[in-house]
């Protein structure tokens, strides 16, 4: 769970605030298009994997980070999150305990209503 949180989380930090500085939404998406998509599928499958190690609160801030890219004005950003999302929620569906849930349903909805 250090890992997650220390390293491979920061990477990927200018996402959770791109939305906060107009400056920084270009750049995301710059970096999201080139090395980003195989960046975030990289850490998916790490958090998958590793998800006895890792825990499910660190799938849940990875699972955060997805949420922020669909954000992102990008249209393809936003699918890059979802699909990343979607391969994370079926790789630790089942060890997810029932608690969890309940973050990933509000997440879920706070998404939607953002969106629709």
């Amino acid at each position: 769970a250090l890992v997650f949180r220390g390293v491979l989380l920061p990477l990927f930090d200018d996402l959770n605030h791109a939305d906060d500085d107009p400056a920084q939404v270009q750049d995301a998406a710059c970096w999201l298009r080139s090395s980003g998509p195989a960046c975030l599928g990289s850490l998916v499958a790490l958090t998958v994997r590793h998800y006895a190690a890792a825990g499910a609160a660190a799938a849940g801030e990875v699972l955060r980070l997805l949420f922020a890219c669909t954000r992102q004005p990008s249209e393809r950003v936003a699918e890059l999150g979802l699909e990343g999302a979607e391969r994370l929620l079926v790789g630790v569906g089942r060890r997810l305990p029932a608690e969890h849930w309940d973050a990933v349903y509000s997440a879920v909805t706070r998404l939607l209503d953002a969106n629709l």
